[in-house]
């Protein structure tokens, strides 16, 4: 079989597998794909948000800790003031923390519910797709969180982001990480139902490489996995010490033929 992302002749690997559909990874580039994939998804009318509240003392530890890794990788490598845009930023979380540090900041977003949000808390945030005429010509960073995995066609999207930034921010949950391993079926994050694909750094560079990209710095981490009673998985926080073990990453690449 033929690799629908990096177009490599590959011989079938199940990561994962049920009745109903299963995940297979690529000998090649590492990334996944889910089979069959999945329909058609409305992002424009539901708030797919809605779990996350935008107040900062409602989140998990861990998923505020992962926030502030962002924040500290993206100001190690960018200066005060950069152009920074992402690109489904949701009730504009991340923004908001970027902003904060220095940075000017704008952001798209498909739902109606979850970019309103983000400008009730003065964010400038467009309500949409990318490419998107609102927009400025070029940025500095684009950053994407967990969004990659819902587009259809992915290499169209990192062609046009790719023609305004020299630098590129991508969050994605991790498909060899230890939880997904571990869990299986179970890992709360393959939600086949609406994700095409599933990362790992080195299968988003070998995308980004032709396009002149190369990786800058990656980091891992875990989001909050609880028992039924609601207590947390310490094997989850255990997961985030082991090089390469978070179920979530944090890859920054750069074009360095830029000056930008």
């Amino acid at each position: 079989m033929r690799c629908p992302l990096c177009h490599a002749d590959i011989a079938e690997l199940p990561v994962v597998q049920t009745p109903a559909w299963r995940v297979l990874a690529c000998t090649h580039c590492t990334n996944g794909f889910t089979d069959p994939a999945p329909g058609a998804v409305n992002y424009e009318t539901e708030n797919f948000h809605a779990h996350v509240a935008a107040a900062e003392h409602a989140l998990p530890p861990q998923w505020r800790q992962s926030l502030q890794m962002q924040v500290a990788l993206l100001k190690t490598h960018l200066p005060a003031g950069a152009r920074m845009l992402e690109i489904g930023c949701g009730e504009g979380l991340l923004l908001a923390e970027l902003k904060g540090n220095g940075f000017v900041v704008a952001g798209i977003e498909p739902s109606a519910t979850a970019s309103e949000k983000a400008r009730q808390r003065g964010l400038n945030v467009a309500t949409g797709y990318f490419p998107h005429p609102s927009l400025s010509d070029r940025f500095d960073c684009v950053i994407m969180s967990h969004v990659l995995e819902h587009v259809p066609e992915p290499l169209t999207l990192l062609r046009q982001v790719a023609a305004v930034t020299p630098r590129l921010f991508f969050v994605q949950t991790h498909l060899w990480g230890v939880m997904p391993q571990r869990l299986k079926e179970k890992w709360y994050a393959w939600l086949p139902e609406q994700h095409f694909w599933h990362f790992s750094p080195r299968g988003l560079q070998t995308l980004l490489s032709p396009m002149g990209f190369a990786t800058t710095a990656v980091e891992y981490s875990s989001l909050v996995h609880t028992r039924p009673d609601g207590t947390i998985n310490k094997f989850s926080e255990l997961a985030v010490t082991t090089p390469s073990g978070g179920d979530q990453f944090h890859l920054l690449l750069t074009a360095p033929y830029t000056s930008t």
